[in-house]
């Protein structure tokens, strides 16, 4: 069921694979690049190190035969909304949100019963995020890359998993026997009908954010293009907008109702177009790149733009581009860059004046930006930024006083979190060496952070560096031996952490000791399946690498 803008077509650019629209990654991305990445190299303490080089696996290229531009439905997110209602994210309080005809679906998820429901519930309760609105984009992401039902097989690569898809290993399984528990093909056909006048009310708004935005870039959406932007309407997933990139996929979930978040999908569909233009014109970007050391420490700039320059080019430039299509008062305009500018998007100022210049010019955004990009003065926006300041991470509300000292620790724990948050980022994009420089900046300032050991552990076996992980799987692990408690985010990093050193003591030929590590691992509170797993097949047989030997 598809609704397309057929007279728009897409322009052809450049878009590596881009998980920074997806949730933040914990340690669970780093627990499955292990699982994926470590050689028999990485193990090998006394023995000799491979010398042959490592062959990249070759990127996915997907077909695209389907128009750029639509709206459509999904059964596999209509499936898994299911699955989250009956799991317990939503409850009856929440049905007022939704539409008529999908009250009696949610109300029928939330008193469903059976095994497979049953295991979904635990299966929720043990991977919920202390964040809905990351809980809910994990199973998106789910949805985007999983295949039909019965199986909901993945659909990419394991190297092209989105790192909130890692955090749910094995959830395929549990989806496929709630499915056929619930008869939710059933539910699907019945629904159907339905979606039309949804579809229907999204797509004037989003006729005119296409016409509106590719007008003013004066950008001609073209067919040969790889990338696509589709809206998904459903409405089990809420009224709130989500936005998420999956290489050259660019998604929107929304709720179809009537407060339809216009300005949200006008941000999402920017990115669709202006994304590429600091990738593929780098060489214009790079005297630019002085400026991020002054981004960088902004409190309220997303981690993942901290070593990100094109990434923060792009955003800035999409702000500036909003800025303009909003024809504000001059007030509310100094005011708009004022705030950009306080959040770290210090390239909005810049960008604006050039984008005034574009009006007046010929050429497409895309063929303009070179100059545009070349024609911003860099050392006079670092003397203008010198001694700008930045707004804080938090700011109290001025009717609810809070104690300094709270405040204070509240900004820390949230500053902890987005440098944990780009380590693992590093890890997933298996940049080994910037991830290292990460965990050792955040182990210095809160020592013996479990996550960022592990992660260093993790970056270390990624440069062949085995004694070293070794050591750091051991410091992992020894903080719970001297009867420190485990925190709810650090079981996944300490059972990995034995696991490893269970498979370091198999090599070594000391089956004991070996044992020893992988019933530890298993006796962690919390730990994640797939932890579970690799230890009791650990306690089964030996590890030995893959392309090794037999042990026995």
């Amino acid at each position: 069921m598809r609704q397309i803008l057929s007279s728009h077509v897409i322009s052809p650019r450049e878009v590596t694979p881009n998980w920074r629209k997806c949730v933040p990654v914990r340690f669970s991305v780093c627990i499955a690049i292990a699982i994926f990445t470590f050689t028999p190299a990485s193990f090998a303490q006394k023995k000799k190190k491979t010398s042959e080089p490592v062959i990249p696996a070759k990127p996915y290229v997907k077909t695209v035969s389907e128009p750029k531009v639509g709206i459509e439905t999904s059964p596999q997110l209509f499936y898994v909304m299911c699955a989250l209602w009956a799991a317990g994210y939503n409850n009856e309080a929440n049905l007022g949100s939704l539409p008529p005809e999908w009250v009696g679906i949610a109300q029928k998820m939330i008193k469903q019963q059976g095994p497979a429901t049953e295991a979904l519930r635990a299966f929720y309760k043990d991977h919920e995020h202390n964040n809905r609105g990351t809980t809910l984009s994990r199973y998106i992401s789910f949805a985007m890359v999983a295949g039909p039902a019965p199986d909901f097989q993945l659909t990419v690569r394991q190297e092209e998993v989105p790192p909130d898809v890692a955090t749910l290993e094995d959830f395929n399984e549990v989806m496929a026997k709630f499915y056929a528990e619930a008869q939710l093909d059933l539910l699907w056909g019945q629904i159907q009908p339905a979606y039309n006048p949804l579809i229907s009310r999204v797509q004037a708004p989003f006729t005119k954010t296409v016409l509106g935005t590719t007008g003013y870039l004066r950008e001609v959406l073209r067919s040969d293009s790889p990338q696509t932007f589709t809206v998904y309407v459903e409405p089990l997933a809420g009224s709130n907008l989500t936005f998420r990139t999956y290489s050259d996929r660019y998604v929107v979930v929304l709720g179809g109702g009537e407060n339809l978040n216009v300005d949200q999908l006008r941000h999402a569909f920017l990115h669709f177009l202006l994304d590429s233009l600091p990738l593929h014109y780098d060489a214009a970007i790079v005297p630019s790149r002085s400026l991020l050391k002054i981004a960088a420490v902004a409190p309220r700039l997303p981690s993942e733009y901290r070593n990100d320059f094109t990434g923060l080019y792009a955003e800035c430039l999409i702000r500036a581009v909003e800025i303009e299509l909003d024809h504000l008062t001059p007030d509310r305009r100094t005011a708009a860059v004022d705030a950009a500018e306080a959040d770290g998007f210090i390239l909005v100022r810049p960008l604006l004046t050039q984008l005034d210049k574009f009006q007046n010019a010929e050429p497409s955004i895309n063929l303009y930006f070179p100059e545009m990009a070349a024609a911003i003065n860099v050392g006079e926006e670092t003397r203008r930024l010198k001694d700008v300041k930045f707004a804080p991470a938090i700011e109290a509300e001025a009717d609810t006083p809070v104690d300094a000292g709270v405040l204070a620790a509240r900004t820390e724990a949230i500053e902890k979190e987005r440098n944990l948050e780009q380590g693992e980022s590093l890890i997933v994009a298996k940049d080994a060496p910037g991830a290292q420089a990460v965990f050792e900046k955040i182990n210095q300032r809160w020592p013996g952070t479990p996550r960022a050991v592990y992660g260093l552990a993790v970056s270390a076996m990624m440069q062949q560096h085995p004694d070293r992980a070794r050591e750091l799987f051991q410091s992992v692990a020894k903080s719970v031996r001297a009867g420190a408690p485990i925190a709810p985010g650090d079981a996944g990093v300490v059972a990995w952490a034995h696991v490893y050193l269970g498979r370091f003591e198999d090599l070594d030929d000391n089956r004991g000791q070996a044992l020893a590590e992988y019933r530890l691992a298993l006796a962690v509170p919390g730990a994640p399946a797939s932890a579970r797993q690799a230890a009791q097949s650990g306690v089964q047989k030996a590890f030995q690498p893959s392309g090794s030997g037999p042990t026995n």
